[in-house]
């Protein structure tokens, strides 16, 4: 019989993770950038703004919030260095120590990626060594419309509405009631 300790099998659920993300995110920035009517970094707040979103900047990041439902969602979005793909993301949670994560629960996230898609939850981990958990998705760069983008906004707040029984960490009572505060 193999057993396996909780901290190995949760810090491999979130290896998983941050593989998949990694790998993904690799294959799209190494493709070359698309011609034809695309948004670029420059152009990207006043799309947002065109949608009727206050845009924030941060960097080359425009940051929206977006009220709906007593819920508050700050979206991020970024064009790719290549300008192949327009990213949209946000942060759901501070995850605790991956050795206290319940396995099942990140599996459970891996699980929901199919079902998502092409959103998909990830995990990220800052300068600092902190580890965070995001859901998010890309946009094919290529002849994209307004109303394009405002479904695609759609469909991403609906997951996350949707899936915050998955994802929503302060839930987790397999945390013992140390689940990390924040959030999105």
């Amino acid at each position: 019989m193999l057993r396996v300790n909780r901290a190995m099998a949760a810090g491999s659920a979130i290896a998983a993770l941050v593989v998949s993300s990694s790998l993904m995110l690799v294959g799209l920035t190494q493709q070359p950038a698309p011609s034809g009517n695309i948004i670029t970094r420059e152009s990207l707040p006043g799309v947002l703004e065109g949608l009727g979103h206050t845009v924030s900047p941060s960097g080359d990041t425009q940051i929206i919030s977006i009220e709906r439902d007593e819920w508050t969602y700050g979206l991020s979005f970024f064009v790719s260095q290549n300008q192949k793909f327009l990213w949209m993301w946000t942060k759901l949670a501070d995850l605790p120590d991956p050795a206290t994560l319940p396995t099942a629960r990140l599996l459970k996230l891996l699980e929901i990626n199919d079902t998502i898609g092409p959103s998909h939850f990830y995990v990220t981990t800052w300068d600092d060594g902190t580890k965070h958990l995001y859901i998010g998705r890309a946009l094919d760069n290529r002849e994209v419309k307004a109303v394009t983008i405002r479904e695609t906004i759609e469909e991403l707040l609906t997951s996350i509405r949707d899936q915050q029984e998955v994802w929503d960490i302060s839930t987790w009572t397999e945390l013992g009631g140390s689940a990390a505060e924040g959030g999105g």
